[in-house]
């Protein structure tokens, strides 16, 4: 995570935090049927069981984050909250995914950038990514 106190230029940013994530394969499952709005159980036909307490990303158009809350083995899983997209049978469903927080003061700061890589993989696992700024509680 960088930041600038500058509102242009590219030479004024400054790192203030750093993270790695995981860089395992994902586990990785194909949906039976088309997901619809309001979904809370996605029926799988094939792939490695999701892990309970997941955090699953849908990769179709409209990306997706849900967290898995039952498993039934390799046939389905139930997510916490219901889906808020459609998503078609197609569409890579990938488990594995992490939250990162990062608490700092940005008062002196006018511009925030979020810069994501997989440098630190063995492979070439793709990257899905969403980054958020919450300015107050």
């Amino acid at each position: 995570i960088e930041v600038s106190a500058e509102s242009a230029d590219n030479d004024t940013w400054r790192p203030i935090a750093s993270l790695v994530a995981g860089s395992a394969v994902a586990a990785s499952a194909a949906a039976s049927s088309d997901v619809a709005i309001g979904t809370s159980v996605v029926k799988i036909t094939s792939g490695t069981a999701m892990v309970l307490g997941d955090i699953i990303c849908f990769t179709s158009g409209t990306i997706e984050w849900v967290r898995a809350t039952a498993i039934a083995g390799t046939a389905s899983f139930s997510v916490q909250d219901a889906t808020r997209f459609d998503h078609a049978s197609d569409t890579g469903i990938f488990g594995g995914g992490e939250h990162f927080v990062v608490s700092a003061d940005l008062e002196a700061v006018t511009r925030v950038r979020v810069i994501v890589n997989n440098n630190n993989s063995s492979g070439t696992q793709p990257i899905v990514a969403r980054a958020a700024l919450i300015t107050s509680l």
